[in-house]
């Protein structure tokens, strides 16, 4: 028995995605939170699968909600990288604290990719800094519950698209 429709269910979704980066806009703008280049990867992907989910509402058919959710399902799979990455970092990069990180525009602007590659998954200081916990939760452990749950849905998704009637 579906509860929901497809459509409603993608719906749903990018409304989480959206509200997920308002509140991190509002932490950096309210309480100075400034993200990390790991961080700033995870907005980006939370970004495009708002964009990805928003398309999923507004398109029809088997094929089209199947590909979206491949699509978010590998997007939601790179913010999850990028989440647990963040989380490793925060609980065994301890001596990390030597220098200070520079923002990802930067190394975009001055780095070939490789190397803006290399040093944005080797972390930073700022990576490992915990400056914010709800419920005992780090944001980048907030963030790899969500990705976990995007990737979820995304996934049964694809499988509902696969099975449903011409009706959404």
């Amino acid at each position: 028995m579906n509860f929901l429709s497809i459509r409603a269910v993608w719906f749903f979704s990018c409304l989480a995605t959206v509200g997920l980066l308002l509140l991190s806009i509002w932490l950096q703008m309210q309480r100075g939170i400034i993200p990390c280049p790991l961080c700033t990867l995870q907005r980006m992907a939370f970004a495009g699968l708002a964009l990805v989910f928003l398309s999923g509402v507004f398109c029809a058919g088997r094929i089209f909600h199947f590909f979206i959710g491949l699509f978010s399902t590998l997007i939601a799979a790179a913010g999850l990288f990028f989440a647990l990455r963040q989380v490793w970092l925060q609980y065994y990069a301890s001596g990390m604290h030597e220098n200070c990180g520079v923002s990802l525009q930067y190394l975009v602007k001055v780095l070939p990719w490789d190397q803006v590659v290399t040093k944005v998954l080797a972390g930073s200081s700022e990576c490992s800094q915990v400056l914010w916990q709800f419920m005992h939760l780090s944001l980048a452990e907030w963030s790899l519950c969500f990705f976990v749950l995007f990737v979820l849905v995304s996934v049964t998704q694809m499988f509902r698209s696969c099975k449903a009637s011409s009706r959404y």
